[in-house]
């Protein structure tokens, strides 16, 4: 049995070499891959004013004498937004729509040293582990 194809046969194989060319080839430049060319002579870090894009930071408060949550905790960012939140009875908060870059986020809580660090929020979400240094009370 003989199959015809609709397409001429000289213009099969033309489609053919084109094919095997773009293999050959390999994926040219598109919208999705980065450029490698680096012409403007800068180094490769990254300025919080090229950050594009927002997510939410994740905090887990615990303290470091047992490993516990702690709940009640405030945790404040400042940076090219500012927010806060409080953590529930997991030691868990969280801070949405939060742009790209770097923060300085400070926790505090009863009977516990106010913690200071910075975070890069750089992928959405972001998680922060945050040990707080225990305060016995007295």
């Amino acid at each position: 049995m003989r199959i015809r194809s609709p397409i001429p046969m000289g213009l099969a194989r033309f489609g053919g070499f084109l094919a095997l060319a773009f293999l050959l080839m390999g994926p040219g430049p598109g919208p999705c891959r980065p450029d490698d060319d680096d012409t403007t002579g800068d180094d490769d870090t990254t300025d919080d004013d090229d950050l594009e894009g927002e997510g939410s930071i994740r905090f887990r408060v615990t303290c470091d004498s047992d490993g516990q949550p702690v709940a009640g905790a405030t945790v404040s960012i400042d940076g090219p937004v500012d927010g806060t939140c409080g953590t529930n009875g997991s030691g868990l908060c969280e801070i949405a729509l939060v742009p790209f870059g770097t923060y300085v986020v400070t926790t505090s809580a009863t009977h516990h040293e106010t913690g200071v660090e910075t975070v890069d929020h750089l992928v959405d979400p972001t998680d922060v582990d945050i040990e707080l240094v225990w305060i016995p009370p007295g």
